[in-house]
């Protein structure tokens, strides 16, 4: 029988006790889950668990496992229960918490080894991998999580279905512990952190703090481009403020706060949500105003414990990307399909093509404000925005925000990991309790709906994401230092500055490593800090005015004349350009007649946004991999008939697609469809319709999306709407 990873990894869980019972017979336990990627155990003994015991304790879960011991439930009494745990501790303290009611309390037991719980389990532990499994590490970990109680041992131990997946995910773990945002900023000198001094906050080097300044300003120029506002609130605001927010109520323990000599309590702000809302009531606004999107890169500052502190990942000084968007009721859909699409297409410019969205619905609990009947319209509103525009999503109970209900962004990065980076927020509880209003156009007030929009988060977080998906290897564009020039003696470091110098000019951040060493040693070194282009210069290229060009993780070098380097790394570092121009009106005399009747000059800004087009596609097929967006696809859509014998379907699919201007064929070929699903995968063909006898009765296609194994079927006058909106520019 197939049984569930996480209900074999309760049974290892169980296994690993019975093992450490049979090791050290006057353990006590305290309990030990089924977590992400295996199970923990927690055990409180004198003996002090080391790396040496991991391989003892690993072989004893093996003998166990091979002795097909069984899984054997038994429900007892309360009264019961507590005979059979009476010399475990922390067994009897949950008993003695527990109100039975007349209630029965199931038991589990294994071997030697039985424990209070519900299970479910495996029949016996023939149905458990032997090699499946190997213990991470031990931990301690207070008892119920409360600093108060004693400290326990915690044992964690990594836990897959096979040998295979489990030597897969400590590869991939290997690689993650190369890719660790502390180390690349160590290898990169990017940033450091001072725990004695100011745990969980980043000491930024100057590469560091460019890339951060470089996310900053892109997320910027997108956002103003949308037609944001961009304001800036105070970092120390009244606690009165947070209190009548609620926050103070939720989060008051995380407030970093103290009392000024007048007897008032101050915050350092943890978010910047009341501050815009301040912003947002100081004077009148009209429904004309609406919707307002108002954004703040607002520094925060939010006391998280130090044992969960994990360089940029986790910290307790970080800059949100926050936006608040003001709107009436009738343009809360569109706002939050506007914000989700702007989302995906931020992450998509970094790499992130792997999008899920989870819809957090509220909880019960004693912080949550508002009324059921405003949650019930939050909530419906953001269901009824996600289903209408056909948007795939989770339910996630309990996990919105004590003021509303939210849609959460997971990002997937190169090596698998999900990231909760991104989020919309609808807010129906705090603009009632700022009081903010709009006048409406029967020239009464109006309350507007808020939603609060993050799409990096905390810029922290998302490099430290960014610099684990990418081992450091940075786009130029984002790269703090996308090239060093290195002569190969001080005889060329004239040159060497030339080259500089020029680089400079066209606006590209660059240095020249005049270090006294040898120049393998330089690229060695430049490499291990992931500088993406080492621009090598000697007496040939002096001679010539080149450079020979040394491109990060190829072996492969290149000579170009130093003009065209120069012009490649500024299009390279910029691609998109604004260029102010005050000379070449000049030269060709350009003039306009001014209020004063007299000639003036203008001024000329030259711009370009993808450059080149021929070059822009070339970057774009290549971050791509050719997996197009649907809208840019030559042909998103191919209909593959499984036989000739409908192929009559298979042209009325075509003609219902070209008909709402979606271009598409029919893949009529006397081939076998696996044959024409393959050659059209190999061909990045986005969506490969297959039509049969089934979706011929039934008027529907059967879609196969590129790189995904799960088909999907769908009535036929949905998929040419889907696909009509699909394909459409997104203007």
């Amino acid at each position: 029988m197939a049984y569930d990873i996480e209900l074999m990894r309760h049974s290892l869980a169980h296994v690993m006790a019975a093992a450490v019972k049979k090791l050290h017979p006057e353990v006590k336990f305290a309990g030990g889950p089924a977590i992400e990627n295996g199970f923990y155990y927690d055990f409180d003994t004198e003996y002090r668990f080391s790396e040496e015991d991991f391989a003892k304790i690993e072989k004893e879960m093996r003998d166990l496992i091979k002795s097909n011991g069984r899984f054997e439930q038994k429900i007892v009494s309360l009264d019961e229960a507590k005979e059979i745990f009476a010399d475990q501790p922390y067994k009897m303290e949950w008993l003695n918490e527990y109100d039975s009611a007349g209630e029965k309390l199931s038991i589990y037991t294994f071997r030697d080894f039985t424990d209070l719980c519900r299970g479910p389990h495996v029949e016996s532990s023939k149905d458990l991998p032997r090699d499946g499994f190997k213990i991470r590490s031990v931990a301690g970990a207070y008892w119920k999580g409360d600093s108060k109680n004693k400290m326990l041992q915690r044992i964690y131990v990594d836990a897959f279905a096979s040998k295979d997946e489990l030597d897969n995910f400590l590869k991939m773990q290997e690689e993650a512990a190369a890719r660790d945002n502390r180390k690349l900023g160590k290898d990169m000198d990017l940033f450091h952190f001072e725990p004695e001094y100011a745990p969980g906050a980043v000491f930024w080097h100057d590469k560091g703090y460019k890339m951060y300044r470089r996310l900053i300003e892109y997320v910027r120029a997108r956002q103003e481009r949308a037609g944001y506002q961009e304001i800036s609130t105070p970092a120390v605001m009244d606690r009165c403020l947070w209190e009548r927010s609620g926050h103070w109520a939720k989060y008051g323990e995380h407030n970093y706060s103290g009392k000024t000599q007048d007897g008032k309590v101050f915050c350092i702000k943890p978010m910047s949500c009341p501050g815009g809302m301040l912003v947002f009531g100081h004077g009148l606004r009209s429904y004309k105003d609406l919707p307002l999107y108002m954004a703040e890169f607002g520094k925060v500052h939010r006391y998280e414990a130090a044992g969960g502190l994990s360089g940029l990942m986790r910290v307790r000084e970080f800059t949100q990307d926050d936006a608040h968007i003001f709107c009436t009721e009738e343009q809360l859909e569109e706002e939050v399909v506007k914000i989700l699409k702007f989302i995906k297409d931020i992450y998509g410019k970094f790499g992130f093509d792997k999008i899920s969205m989870k819809l957090a619905t509220r909880k019960e609990s004693e912080f949550r404000i508002g009324s059921d009947e405003i949650w019930d319209k939050a909530e419906g509103a953001l269901k009824a925005a996600l289903d209408k525009n056909g948007i795939e999503y989770e339910i996630a109970e309990g996990d919105a925000a004590f003021y509303g209900p939210k849609i959460d962004n997971y990002l997937k990065d190169s090596m698998g990991r999900v990231w909760q980076c991104g989020t919309v927020q609808l807010d129906m509880n705090l603009p009632e309790r700022f009081d903010l209003s709009y006048v409406g156009e029967d020239g009464e007030k109006h309350r507007p709906i808020m939603l609060h929009r993050a799409m990096l988060g905390s810029i922290e977080r998302f490099m430290g994401v960014l610099l684990e998906s990418t081992g450091g290897n940075l786009p130029l564009w984002l790269s703090p230092e996308p090239v060093v020039v290195a002569p190969i003696s001080e005889k060329y470091a004239d040159y060497a500055n030339q080259v500089v110098a020029d680089l400079r000019a066209a606006g590209v951040n660059t240095h020249a490593d005049l270090r006294d060493e040898k120049v393998n040693y330089k690229i060695r070194e430049l490499s291990l800090a992931k500088t993406p282009i080492i621009a090598v210069v000697g007496e040939k290229e002096m001679a010539d005015k080149t450079v020979t060009l040394r491109k990060l993780g190829q072996e492969k070098q290149e000579v170009m004349p130093l003009d065209q380097f120069v012009a490649m790394m500024h299009d390279a570092w910029q691609c998109g350009t604004v260029q102010l121009d005050m000379n070449l009106p000049e030269r060709f005399d350009l003039s306009y007649v001014g209020e004063d009747g007299e000639k003036h000059r203008p001024i000329m800004l030259h711009r370009a946004m993808l450059g080149s087009i021929e070059r822009f596609m070339g970057v774009l097929l290549e971050s791509t991999g050719g997996n197009l967006p649907l809208w840019l696809s030559p042909e998103p859509v191919v209909v593959a008939p499984i036989s000739e014998k409908y192929a009559d379907y298979a042209n009325q699919v075509v003609a219902d697609l070209r008909a709402a201007g979606v271009n598409t064929h029919a893949d009529l070929r006397d081939e076998k469809v696996n044959y024409k699903i393959r050659e059209l995968s190999l061909a990045k063909t986005p969506i490969i319709a297959v039509v049969g006898e089934k979706e011929m009765a039934d008027k529907t296609v059967t879609l196969r999306k590129l790189g995904q194994e799960k088909q999907e079927v769908m009535p036929l006058d949905q998929f040419v709407a889907m696909m009509h909106d699909a394909v459409k520019m997104p203007l």
